[in-house]
């Protein structure tokens, strides 16, 4: 391998503090707003997951071909 060329890990990369302060800053929001009951650990869940979860849906949906969709689409017109 070249030597201008270097693996690069989430461990090196200056933006994995960002995530991490982030989930830091959700977790208290959430404290604040819901006390320290059951509904915190769900809506931490549910607030972190949420923009890796509708980006790779997203990026599922536009990876389908349109002309296997369209002759799914046929096939299921004639199987009913």
């Amino acid at each position: 391998m070249p030597s201008r060329l270097r693996r690069v890990s989430w461990r090196s990369c200056s933006c994995s503090h960002f995530f991490v302060f982030t989930a830091i800053i959700v977790v208290v929001l959430a404290m604040v707003w819901f006390g320290t009951g059951s509904m915190v650990p769900v809506f931490v869940v549910a607030v972190l997951m949420f923009p890796g979860t509708y980006l790779n849906t997203a990026d599922g949906w536009r990876s389908i071909d349109t002309a296997k969709v369209l002759a799914w689409t046929l096939v299921s017109i004639f199987i009913i």
